[in-house]
């Protein structure tokens, strides 16, 4: 079959499209015909090395969808052309609240999905909600895991509160953002990219703020009506971590799942006085996906999809990825 194959530290400019041994089912194992894959930061940090204990070569891609083409013994659920999506991990274990000791996340050391057929255990397969196509549910499942997990299993988001969203047109956060709005909540979204920041009104936002001009958090703050949001969803860490603190409103709540500009900067005195938490979160189990999936089915949410390319152009995805150019998911079509 052929995958995209991962085998340097090259960056972009290294990924290439190979032949790869064709994956069989083994008892309790599902075989998947892929006919879409979706691209993750994750994917680009291997490329060029920023990821732990790195395999090459290897298949990267955790978030696919496609349908069934054969089971092992044992597996009774599934049945040739059932069209699903893929839980993105494996052996999160029995505990709702901390992944166990064999967690794993496809693509790496694991084939990932960027490939024409990938075989999982029976536990990670769902049904794809209905509404969305081969495209569309390729975009939810790692993004869209994070981004529930940190919105309610972590956050607890009710609704008519305010949550803010940093650094809008990530895949995470144009979730975050969806799912706050299928909840009856209200959102402000920052970025420093007016484009950006207007694709989020498009898809909802009730408030924008370009962090690129003065004081931000004080701008979130007004308009708020000057109480400061309840919750803060944040990937980008450093010193705009402090901004998030001011930003928030008294016993608010930050869950942060990435720190894309390093550790935080943190206003000890206002966590103190404000009564903030302060959560970290990463993934999340597969109750949460089976509740996601629930959610995206009920509210009829679309995920964001920035461009569909073909598997032969996955190179192109991986660039725009480095560049931060995209405002949602890169999903590749795999003809």
């Amino acid at each position: 079959m052929r995958a995209v194959v991962i085998s340097d530290k090259s960056g972009p400019a290294g990924v290439t499209v190979k032949e790869w041994p064709d994956p069989q089912p083994g008892p309790g194992q599902v075989s998947i015909r892929l006919r879409a894959a979706a691209l993750n930061r994750r994917d680009y940090f291997i490329t060029v090395g920023l990821y732990p204990k790195i395999q090459f070569p290897c298949v990267v891609g955790s978030d696919g969808a496609g349908e069934v083409d054969g089971v092992g013994s044992g597996v009774t659920r599934w049945k040739q052309g059932d069209r699903v999506v893929i839980l993105p991990e494996t052996g999160w274990g029995e505990r709702e609240d901390f992944p166990g000791g064999g967690f794993r996340i496809l693509g790496m050391p694991d084939q990932g999905t960027l490939a024409e057929r990938i075989v999982v255990p029976e536990e990670c397969v769902f049904s794809m909600p209905a509404h969305l196509d081969f495209e569309q549910a390729a975009a939810l499942p790692l993004a869209g895991l994070t981004a529930y997990r940190s919105v309610v299993s972590k956050g607890r988001l009710e609704p008519g509160e305010w949550l803010l969203a940093t650094g809008i047109g990530g895949g995470v956060q144009t979730y975050v953002l969806e799912f706050a709005k299928a909840l009856g909540a209200k959102v402000v979204a920052t970025s420093r990219s007016d484009e950006k920041l207007e694709h989020a009104k498009r898809l909802g936002a009730d408030a924008v703020v370009n962090i690129s001009r003065g004081d931000w958090s004080k701008a979130v703050r007004e308009v708020t009506g000057g109480a400061g949001v309840s919750l803060a969803v944040d990937s980008v860490g450093g010193e705009t971590f402090a901004e998030v603190v001011k930003a928030m409103g008294n016993t608010g709540r930050i869950v942060a799942y990435g720190a894309t500009l390093g550790n935080w900067t943190v206003p000890a005195a206002l966590v103190f006085f404000r009564q903030i938490r302060i959560e970290g979160t990463t993934m999340g189990s597969p109750r949460d996906f089976a509740q996601m999936l629930a959610l995206v089915e009920r509210a009829k949410i679309v995920p964001a999809v920035d461009r569909v390319l073909p598997l032969e152009s996955a190179g192109e995805g991986f660039a725009l990825l480095e560049r931060s150019e995209q405002f949602g998911k890169v999903v590749v079509r795999i003809a």
